[in-house]
């Protein structure tokens, strides 16, 4: 399938992350050289402390104990106007942006980030990366008038028939629909969890809004430097296949609007 470039999306963040196969230990000088290797020219840093929490009890004595247990960088930038943010800790590598126009240039400005990263502290070995596009669809109520109308935008496959699922004469509604499926080809996943969240849970549904968040990953295998370099691409391009299996031809027409 050829993949299209949209005008229009309603992404609202997409992050890639990936996941050390052994902990790295920051330090402050490690965080600061990460920053500095930074090749933007607005670029700013905060330094922030892990803390573990441990709740002891012990007869009628409880007790509260606080361990930090290592460091994280949070760096922020602009690249062509747009704010980008990377996050490193003893765990993992995350890339951020809550703009996105098409995967190359997306790619480009985390390869920056990344291959700082490894000029101060190169790791080798990797066992998890994650590629996730967080869609938020919000219409107007003439185009969604009950949980139903979502139908128009999304294959009725994935859209429960909330007509056959109301329960009837307990003045029960539904106040949350949330859905997961985990797709696999053995070499990746995709993680898709889509539905009408209703973000003034417990109250009635009032919101016209439709979440679709994709979490395509690879974590079975312990992947290389050359595997963060390559993979990406692939599993953007099974993202994109998985999200046009989902929409209807409706929503595409929405996306081709400028």
């Amino acid at each position: 399938m050829e993949k299209k470039i949209f005008p229009k999306n309603y992404l609202t963040e997409v992050v890639l992350q990936v996941d050390f196969n052994n902990p790295v230990r920051l330090t402050s000088e490690m965080i600061k050289g990460i920053h500095n290797a930074l090749p933007f020219e607005k670029k700013e840093y905060k330094e922030n402390s892990l803390k573990v929490y441990e709740i002891k009890v012990e007869k009628e004595n409880e007790s509260l104990n606080i361990r930090q247990v290592g460091k994280s960088g949070s760096f922020f930038a602009q690249e062509l106007e747009q704010p980008v943010k990377f996050m490193v800790d003893n765990e993992k590598f995350l890339f951020s942006v809550s703009k996105y126009s098409r995967f190359s240039s997306f790619f480009d400005i985390f390869l920056k980030g990344f291959k700082a990263l490894q000029t101060i502290n190169h790791v080798s070995e990797f066992k998890r990366l994650g590629l996730r596009y967080i869609n938020i669809f919000v219409f107007d109520d003439e185009e969604i008038k009950s949980i139903l109308d979502w139908r128009k935008y999304f294959k009725p496959a994935y859209i429960p028939n909330y007509e056959e699922i109301n329960i009837e004469k307990t003045g029960l509604s539904i106040r949350r629909s949330m859905n997961r499926l985990i797709f696999g080809d053995g070499e990746s996943f995709i993680n898709a969890y889509f539905g009408v969240w209703n973000k003034s849970f417990p109250g009635m549904i009032v919101d016209k809004e439709f979440i679709l968040d994709m979490d395509c990953y690879v974590d079975n295998k312990i992947l290389s430097e050359d595997d963060v370099f390559e993979m990406p691409k692939m599993m953007s391009e099974k993202a994109y296949k998985c999200f046009y299996s989902i929409i209807t031809d409706r929503l595409e027409e929405k996306l081709e609007e400028k």
